[in-house]
Parts: C-alpha cells; structure tokens; sequence
C-alpha cells in the first residue's frame, strides 16, 4: 500500500500535475483524505507487521540463511529494515496525532539554519 501511494503521487510529479513529494509529504496528503487518520493508521499496522515479518527472518532465521558470513550478513540486513519499517511506522502514528505535521521543507531550512548558526557551521 506505501509503496502504491508513493507510486502514485511519483507518476503524478511525472507528468507535471503535482510536485515532487517524499514519503513523509505523501503520508501527509494522505491524511488530508477522507479518513485520512484511519488509512495512515492501516499503513502503520501494515508498516509495523512488516517489521516484524524481517525481524523473525533475523532473529529465528526463517529462510534458513545459516550462520556463515554471508548468511550473517542477509540477516543483518533483514533486522536493519525491520528498524527502518519500524521507523516508518512511527512517523505515520506521530502523524496521526499531531507530531510530525511540518513540512519536508520547513524541516530542512530549520537544520540548515541551526547548523550555520553554530561557530563552524559554513564549513
């Protein structure tokens, strides 16, 4: 379903009827629909179960990848975007109440400022 909407609004930016988002913009508008919180919510328990579909693939090695090195290392991988769906996860329920509702944009010029207010921040 992420990747679907993320789809969508990318064909969109294609064709030049809406600008280019990224996956906290396209959440975002997804909010803004009719039961927005409700279908932003379905994603995070999508997102959520996901994660834990990879962290069983990490932790209890369900594709039997072994315990070679290259084993160790897809399963490293399988626990790294568990972390990262858990991640996601979280920026779709902090959306849902309220948290994380700044733009992309804001967000950057925010850092970009603090970090060349700081003594080295030109650097």
């Amino acid at each position: 379903m992420v990747f679907l909407i993320l789809g969508y609004f990318t064909a969109l930016a294609a064709i030049g009827a809406h600008r280019p988002l990224d996956t906290k913009d396209a959440l975002r508008t997804l909010l803004t629909q009719p039961l927005g919180e409700f279908l932003l919510f379905l994603v995070a328990v999508g997102l959520l179960c996901f994660a834990c579909w990879r962290s069983a693939q990490s932790i209890l090695d369900t594709d039997a990848c072994g315990n070679d090195p290259r084993g160790l290392w897809r399963r490293a991988v399988y626990g790294g975007a568990a972390l990262f769906y858990i991640a996601f996860a979280s920026v779709a329920v902090s959306m849902i109440f309220g948290y994380a509702r700044d733009s992309s944009d804001e967000m950057v010029r925010d850092w970009t400022a603090w970090l060349l207010g700081k003594p080295a921040g030109r650097w």
